[in-house]
């Protein structure tokens, strides 16, 4: 999820400048940045846009979208999963010592967390291969780190689930 939210996930080489027809009532601070996430971008004060300024936020979200271009909706998408299915796994492991375990429940979930998560969740790096990117020169941002742990854990937590036994 930190991933997905985070308004720095590639750096891009040089400061871009978003074009005017984005929102033309947008202070200069909001439609400069350094640092693109895939929702929304940062501000040159650090903070994250959340689309609240501008004469018409609603529209900005799409034209954000259209400025990246349709490469960053399949890794928009996994991350997007891949938080839901994560917070599926999370809510069942609240109930892991509740309630009695079948072994076919347990490998389906290590299935789920070794495989799918895993997968889904590094479908996220397409991005550096977008034309945006190209165009750009993208490197990994903070929201990158996220999704390089995230990857780990989700494969770590398989093999733990693999190790549990039967009661």
């Amino acid at each position: 999820l930190a991933a997905l939210g985070d308004c720095n996930f590639v750096k891009v080489g040089e400061r871009i400048f978003f074009p005017t027809d984005l929102d033309e009532s947008l202070p200069v601070d909001v439609t400069q940045s350094q640092y693109v996430g895939f929702l929304t971008w940062q501000k040159l004060d650090g903070m994250c846009y959340w689309y609240s300024l501008g004469a018409n936020p609603e529209n900005q979200v799409e034209k954000y979208f259209d400025l990246l271009g349709s490469d960053w909706d399949i890794p928009r998408i996994m991350g997007g999963m891949s938080a839901s299915l994560a917070f599926y796994l999370f809510c069942y492991l609240l109930s892991f010592n509740c309630s009695s375990q079948v072994r076919g429940v347990r490998y389906f979930n290590i299935f789920i967390l070794s495989a799918v998560l895993t997968t889904m969740q590094g479908l996220t790096f397409l991005v550096f291969q977008s034309s945006f990117c190209e165009e750009n020169g993208c490197s990994p941002g903070r929201g990158a780190g996220f999704s390089i742990a995230a990857v780990f854990c989700f494969f770590i937590a398989g093999l733990i689930f693999w190790r549990t036994t039967d009661y």
